[in-house]
């Protein structure tokens, strides 16, 4: 059986402003990725915020909270991924939702644990040395390095890499041979 990973972009349940317009949207967009999913013979299991409503619900626990109220309505049995150590992670533990706490190899953190912008110089990691070094402190030594040197903790149980970043393939062959190599 096929393991489907769900992202749901924000744009098309949030505006712009970050105006919440309302969970029937988020509702709709479950439907939608799941009977296509099933269409394929797959199943999903995971779902996931993008983008901007990612970073919002990160903050924000009263989004975090309509965003996993609205998944487990849905389908209660949905692994919802976030920020590890997130108030994406706190919501969905609050309405009895499973999670998987989500670190990036390939992004900057900022000193609060939080994804430094992208529209701020260097948050986004080009060298597959440097994603692969920080996916490896990920996972042996349960912290990463923030933009300001500081170490924060982190209890990721699973690790993305972007795959529109270019040079994501070499990126993610380093990762995965440092992790292998572990």
């Amino acid at each position: 059986m096929k393991k489907v990973f769900a992202k749901i972009p924000w744009e098309t349940i949030y505006a712009e402003t970050g105006v919440h317009r309302s969970p029937i949207n988020t509702l709709y967009q479950l439907g939608a990725l799941d009977a296509l999913v099933r269409a394929r013979g797959g199943t999903m299991r995971h779902v996931k915020a993008h983008g901007a409503l990612y970073n919002r619900a990160a903050k924000d626990l009263a989004l975090a909270r309509t965003f996993a109220e609205t998944v487990r309505d849905y389908r209660a049995d949905l692994v919802l991924v976030g920020l590890a150590g997130s108030a994406q992670i706190e919501a969905a533990h609050a309405v009895r939702l499973e999670t998987a706490g989500e670190a990036f190899a390939d992004r900057r953190y900022l000193p609060d644990g939080t994804l430094m912008p992208r529209s701020q110089e260097g948050a986004v990691l080009h060298d597959p040395a440097e994603a692969a070094a920080q996916a490896l402190q990920i996972v042996k030594d349960r912290e990463v390095t923030a933009s300001d040197g500081s170490r924060i903790r982190i209890e990721a149980q699973t690790l993305c890499i972007h795959g529109d970043t270019p040079g994501a393939v070499e990126i993610a062959r380093a990762v995965r041979a440092v992790l292998e190599g572990a």
